[in-house]
């Protein structure tokens, strides 16, 4: 007899491992969400309406915006990143985030304070002995915001951004390409 096989399953498992940051497999559940306050935010793709990586870097559930009038202030939780390439998951930690101008080319002036988890600010790397930021407290004028002109995303407005990892202590440099260590993204927000 035959062996039946969920060909759903499969169909998501390959892209799943084609492109784990793509996120097609739930880019439904963030880019059609229609939240109305600041505290539903998303990180996509510099270009692309899709999730990026980035967006997994952050712990949603503890994360939040609060809306300041002329200002936010992000408080990212964060957590580590993982990337399917084939035989192995490398594993990085964000290690900073920047804001950008709206061209993208300069740092943007925003205030940043590194979280306090049990009195410490740093845990142990997940790829290395090295220390981390448990998450940073960061505040931003409103005028750096970007538009999004047909808002297929749910969202009207972004702010570019820049985040560094330590993806070099997977051992993955040379093996990933600009998937990975590509560091530009979106951040959305109402």
């Amino acid at each position: 007899m035959a062996k039946e096989y969920d060909m759903k399953a499969i169909e998501d498992e390959i892209k799943a491992t084609i492109d784990f940051s793509d996120r097609e497999l739930y880019g439904t559940e963030y880019s059609l969400r229609s939240a109305g306050s600041p505290e539903d935010f998303a990180v996509y793709h510099r270009k692309d309406p899709k999730l990026s990586m980035a967006d997994d870097a952050f712990d949603k559930s503890k994360s939040k915006v609060i809306d300041n009038g002329d200002s936010y202030t992000f408080i990212f939780y964060l957590q580590p990143v993982k990337k399917w390439y084939p035989f192995k998951y490398y594993e990085a930690d964000c290690t900073e985030i920047k804001f950008m101008t709206p061209t993208g080319e300069k740092e943007a002036e925003y205030t940043v304070k590194e979280l306090e988890v049990d009195g410490k600010t740093k845990k142990k790397a997940i790829n290395s002995d090295k220390l981390v930021p448990y998450g940073f407290e960061i505040t931003i004028s409103k005028d750096y915001l970007e538009v999004e002109e047909d808002e297929d995303y749910g969202f009207p407005h972004f702010y570019r951004i820049k985040f560094e990892t330590n993806l070099e202590d997977s051992g993955a440099l040379g093996v990933i390409g600009d998937k990975m260590m590509n560091r530009n993204a979106r951040l959305y927000v109402k």
